[in-house]
């Protein structure tokens, strides 16, 4: 995942950055992020860290504590099944209204997306990866009228990214993911719709099945070394 353009407001700064450590497992679940040591080190002041502490506290990333400090939220078996439940229940529906209004020019940029994966894939670029990973499927749904369909798979993609990150460094899943979007790609210019809806829909189900069996379970996570050896 590239750093965000420092062009943001301070918190938005701030909250990017600090989302980017957590989902990257730069900040691994438990560890605890003191507000004085982050202004600092992202040359801020504790203001707007405060800030960004208390959004990403909001979404679940992190758990507030006293002094000052935060404390990076666990993996949770409930918030996977909780996030992929909703995912696979609105993905479908953003798709349902977008495929319909698909062009050529349309599926050009999808084309470019995929042969960008291919070459961050080719290049070891997991953090790229992901950044085009999330690119590929707003891509997928831009045809949708409904932005408040698309503001809540925003927040929800939001949530699962430290869930992918995990999915995709423990299993090596890159070229098969290529492998998919190049299918739905394939079904959507042929004009099967359904056929490619249901793909994109079993593309994300075996995400969380994957997670679920081999690294958390209702309780939490396992050892994630553990699980990417």
């Amino acid at each position: 995942m590239n750093r965000p353009p420092r062009h943001r407001t301070a918190v938005e700064f701030a909250i990017d950055e600090i989302k980017r450590r957590i989902v990257e497992q730069e900040l691994p679940p438990g560890t605890r992020i003191d507000q004085n040591l982050t202004a600092d080190m992202l040359g801020l002041s504790r203001i707007p860290v405060r800030q960004a502490l208390a959004d990403l506290a909001a979404r679940g990333f992190v758990i507030l504590q006293a002094h000052r400090s935060a404390v990076v939220a666990p993996l949770s078996g409930a918030e996977l099944r909780d996030v992929y439940a909703l995912r696979c229940r609105m993905e479908p529906w953003a798709m349902e209204e977008a495929c319909r209004r698909f062009t050529e020019k349309e599926f050009a940029e999808l084309d470019r997306l995929i042969e960008r994966m291919v070459q961050a894939a080719g290049d070891h670029d997991l953090a790229r990866y992901m950044e085009l990973n999330r690119d590929f499927h707003f891509a997928l749904f831009a045809g949708t009228e409904n932005p408040h369909l698309l503001r809540i798979l925003q927040g929800l993609f939001d949530t699962s990214e430290r869930y992918q990150w995990v999915y995709v460094n423990s299993h090596g899943s890159m070229e098969r993911s290529i492998q998919d979007h190049r299918s739905i790609v394939a079904l959507m210019r042929a004009g099967d719709d359904k056929g490619a809806i249901a793909l994109c829909l079993s593309h994300t189900q075996k995400t969380a099945e994957w997670l679920r069996g081999n690294v958390i379970t209702e309780g939490g996570a396992k050892t994630l070394h553990a699980a990417a050896g």
